[in-house]
C-alpha cells in the first residue's frame, strides 16, 4: 500500500471525515450500537471482537495500519462486533 489515501477519501470533502486517537484497550463502538460509518486505521491496532456466551472474546480480525475496518456499516444499522483497541490507535472515520 501507498502512502497516499484510497480514491474514495480523495473525494470525499474534509468535512465527512474525522480523525479520533484511541488509547489502548479503548472501545470504538460495540456490538449493536448504531453505525455512524466505517474507518480506516492510521496507526496502532485493533481488534475486531465478539463475545462468547461464557464471556470469552473472539478476536474475528486483527486490524493493521492502512485497512479500513467496519466496512458493513455502509449496509447495517448496527455494528456486529467491537472494536477494540490493542495499542494507543489512531482511526479515520
Amino acid at each position: 500500500m501507498s502512502g497516499s489515501a484510497p480514491l474514495f477519501e480523495n473525494e470525499l470533502p474534509a468535512n465527512a471525515m474525522s480523525e479520533r486517537v484511541l488509547p489502548a484497550r479503548a472501545v470504538l463502538f460495540r456490538q449493536d450500537s448504531p453505525c455512524i460509518g466505517f474507518f480506516r486505521l492510521l496507526a496502532g491496532g485493533v481488534d475486531m471482537v465478539r463475545w462468547t456466551p461464557s464471556g470469552a472474546s473472539l478476536r474475528l480480525h486483527a486490524v493493521k495500519p492502512g485497512e479500513t475496518f467496519a466496512e458493513a456499516s455502509l449496509f447495517a444499522g448496527r455494528y456486529h462486533c467491537d472494536a477494540v483497541a490493542t495499542a494507543e490507535s489512531s482511526v479515520r472515520c
